[in-house]
């Protein structure tokens, strides 16, 4: 599962698109092409993004110029079966394309594959850089994994979110609000109050020596939580 920026020329496909992706088990969240909200899209953070072109024409500068500021793989979809405009998509920046009309696990399988590669790519290149800081912690986003205390934790995606937030602002409380936004984005329900307390309540059972009496992932009553290396 991995959280998936859908950017679309038209709102026509989007609703089929994310269909097919949340059947796939990935989040998604649509933007219109050259109408992205950055910081939106920056908490959100996508673990790849699909641009759905409607048009050959949005292959053009706003396609090449979103290409140019992200850093994560983009993957293009085209609207017909013509080299040229696969072409013209890839070396605008696309990391993979696919021409329309497709299946539904060819999609699917060239996403899985995308995100392996960039991902896995991402990790070695950066395996030598990550050290603990100074109170041990080491969390790995991309694996869903924390190294606290001598002990390797395996965090679900979302616990893991969750725990991203909290030490990007150790120390400081993060609001229940934010940290929502953060961790489910628009997938998140009418119950997700409860949502975020399961999930404080069950991460806190993996990383805290005494849940009942933790240490590290505490509560700011009536606000939210924030991250103590105490």
């Amino acid at each position: 599962m991995a959280r998936l920026a859908v950017i679309v020329e038209g709102r026509r496909s989007a609703p089929r698109l994310c269909r097919d992706l949340q059947y796939g088990g990935h989040i998604c969240r649509v933007w219109r092409l050259g109408a992205e909200d950055d910081r939106a899209l920056r908490l959100f953070d996508p673990r790849l993004m699909i641009v759905d072109c409607q048009t050959a024409h949005a292959l053009g500068e706003r396609y090449e110029s979103l290409c140019d500021q992200q850093d994560i793989p983009i993957f293009t979809l085209v609207p017909e079966a013509d080299e040229s405009l696969v072409v013209r998509a890839l070396r605008g920046g696309a990391d993979g394309c696919l021409s329309k009309p497709y299946s539904l696990e060819t999609l699917l399988a060239h996403i899985d594959a995308c995100l392996r590669r960039y991902w896995k790519w991402s990790k070695e290149s950066k395996r030598e850089g990550p050290s603990k800081d100074s109170k041990g912690v080491l969390l790995d986003s991309s694996a869903c994994v924390i190294e606290i205390e001598g002990r390797e934790v395996q965090l679900t995606l979302a616990e893991c979110r969750l725990l991203e937030r909290l030490l990007e602002n150790r120390g400081l409380v993060v609001t229940r609000e934010d940290l929502t936004s953060h961790v489910w984005g628009q997938q998140a329900e009418k119950n997700v109050d409860a949502n975020l307390s399961l999930c404080v309540y069950k991460l806190r059972s993996k990383i805290e020596p005494r849940p009942d009496q933790p240490k590290h992932l505490l509560t700011r009553w009536g606000i939210g939580y924030y991250w103590s290396d105490n």
